[in-house]
């Protein structure tokens, strides 16, 4: 008999984690600058990827948000927060995508507001 070893491939997503804001919400005044910070990785051997990271009226991407910066090498650490955003309160989220496994997205766990 001929036995065959097939190697199954185990999927090894790419992730990401947004630092700042990081846990406890931020507060800024209009045209106060702000800069949101993170760390991705790519885990498949081989692979590139790139980072999105946007402002969210709630965290449910979904329903629509606002890109900052897209198209970000992983290397990437931070972008600037636009300083003319309007007054409100904002979830900071983040997007990588290394082209093989799903795209992950994740929020910040604080917010961010933008005060008069």
């Amino acid at each position: 008999p001929i036995l065959r070893v097939i190697e199954a491939s185990v999927p090894m997503p790419p992730t990401i984690a947004i630092t700042a804001p990081g846990a406890t919400n931020v507060s800024i005044q209009s045209n106060e600058s702000f800069t949101i910070r993170f760390t991705g990785e790519i885990h498949e051997p081989g692979a590139t990827g790139t980072i999105e990271v946007f402002y969210d009226l709630d965290n449910n991407v979904g329903n629509g948000f606002t890109i900052i910066e897209d198209g970000l090498p992983v290397s990437t650490t931070s972008v600037p927060f636009p300083t003319d955003v309007p007054e409100g309160t904002y979830y900071i989220g983040a997007t990588i995508s290394d082209g093989i496994n799903d795209q992950v997205t994740v929020y910040a766990d604080g917010k961010l507001s933008v005060t008069p």
